[in-house]
């Protein structure tokens, strides 16, 4: 009797020994490969949760039809953020929109993605996340005429007119260039790449 529960105790240490390490093992593993999140988890995750909630996101795009053809389009949208800086939300314009995304080193990177249309997905980058009412941006994507485009996009608590969207971008100095407006001119020199 005394050899067996000398067996079954080693069994069980070992057992528990090798249960213990190999849970080591995985916390080690995972904390190497989600590092980002880790860190924004232990650093970041209340300092953004004033990104939560309804938003007005407006942003600059075309589409032919209208008059003028460059325009503000607005959406609502509806985001929210997990403990590991992970955006989640909805958004509504003409269409509606499932938004995913993540927040890193003060920076919002959302990706919206159609619902209803077999639109390409649209990226908007948001670079200072600090303030609490309004947030300026960029967008990258196809305006309504199915044409690839870029441009400022704005968050906001409020609705806001397009002439208090333009003063915002241009505080922002954000970069727009128009047909109808003279080309900036090219600076700087192209040098030969040596292999």
């Amino acid at each position: 009797m005394t050899a067996i529960t000398v067996l079954g105790d080693v069994n069980l240490g070992n057992f528990l020994l090798g249960a213990a390490s190999s849970f080591l093992a995985s916390v080690v593993i995972v904390g190497m490969t989600q590092l980002d999140d880790l860190r924004y988890l232990l650093t970041s995750s209340r300092r953004y949760k004033h990104l939560e909630g309804k938003w007005f996101q407006y942003h600059l795009t075309n589409e032919k039809k209208h008059q003028p053809s460059t325009f503000w389009s607005l959406h609502e949208e509806v985001i929210k953020i997990t403990s590991f800086g992970r955006v989640r939300g909805n958004s509504i314009g003409r269409h509606r929109y499932r938004i995913r995304g993540a927040i890193r080193h003060n920076v919002m990177r959302l990706r919206l993605m159609n619902q209803d249309a077999g639109e390409i997905s649209a990226s908007f980058t948001y670079p200072n996340l600090l303030t609490r009412d309004v947030i300026v941006g960029v967008w990258l994507g196809h305006d309504y005429d199915e044409v690839v485009c870029a441009g400022p996009v704005v968050l906001s608590r409020t609705e806001l007119s397009a002439a208090q969207l333009a003063d915002l971008v241009v505080n922002e100095r954000i970069l727009n260039i128009g047909r109808k407006r003279a080309l900036p001119p090219l600076r700087g020199t192209a040098h030969a790449i040596s292999p």
